[in-house]
């Protein structure tokens, strides 16, 4: 069987040293290179969600991400990032897009990757495959970690808990913003040390990542929800289920809901 077009896709292509991009690209040749761009204030709160949801992620590597949030990531550079894909590749064969959770990133793709006439009458549903845990489930979650030291019982207490929170994550379809894990402080800080990044990558590409338009809410407080009668009652059920599972010989499913994101 051949196809046409073969579609490569992995969130970490852009955190690649440039002597191995520059080995993808010269292996796929001719591609065509689309990055998705989201502004910093929104990538590490949504990334702060995934820590809490993720199955091999402990307490300790949610609290060591948090204490990083507000250094400099040269990553997060998207500046310096897009001037690095821009020298590897040909020219007009890079595309920027700014991701945006409310809008649909699969019809963006589609049509900066010139497969919309390939798609035609092929049905692309608009889901959010990894829907979101709400502010109770993150507390429940979070708390059950703390409690949790030993990494080897984590996949077991993830699963557990995403099969006791179901009634917690968003609808599939449900674009509502996540919970905003970011003091007002840290938003500033990661601010600053990208604003003036973005500016120039606006003014030499056209992508506007600016913060203008960054709203996060006020700051949801785990902490304060975990101590909550029901959150307590809830982690107790988390807690008691997944050691009867270690404990058991059968196997444990992978849930459909889990998230296998490593810490950085």
């Amino acid at each position: 069987m051949h196809a046409r077009h073969a579609v490569v896709s992995y969130e970490g292509f852009f955190e690649l040293p440039s002597p191995s991009a520059r080995r993808l690209v010269e292996t796929l040749a001719p591609t065509r290179t689309i990055l998705f761009l989201r502004d910093q204030v929104g990538y590490l709160n949504s990334f702060s969600n995934q820590m809490i949801k993720a199955h091999r992620t402990s307490w300790d590597d949610i609290r060591r991400h948090q204490r990083s949030l507000t250094e400099f990531n040269p990553n997060l550079d998207f500046h310096a990032l897009a001037n690095r894909w821009v020298s590897l590749l040909d020219p007009g064969t890079l595309d920027l897009l700014r991701y945006d959770a409310g809008e649909d990133s699969v019809g963006s793709f589609v049509a900066a990757a010139g497969l919309s006439d390939y798609l035609l009458g092929v049905p692309i549903e608009r889901v959010r495959r990894n829907p979101a845990l709400d502010e109770f489930g993150l507390a429940v979650l979070l708390e059950a970690k703390r409690q949790t030291p030993q990494r080897s019982l984590l996949p077991a207490l993830v699963t557990v808990a995403h099969e006791l929170l179901q009634n917690h994550f968003h609808p599939a379809d449900d674009c509502e913003p996540i919970p905003n894990l970011l003091d007002p402080e840290s938003i500033e800080q990661i601010k600053a040390h990208y604003d003036a990044g973005n500016r120039r990558l606006h003014d030499r590409l056209g992508v506007s990542l600016d913060f203008a338009h960054v709203s996060s809410g006020p700051r949801v407080d785990l902490e304060r929800l975990a101590s909550e009668p029901t959150c307590r009652r809830m982690v107790e059920r988390v807690l008691i289920e997944a050691q009867r599972r270690a404990e058991s010989p059968a196997p444990l499913a992978p849930h459909r809901n889990s998230v296998d994101t490593s810490a950085p």
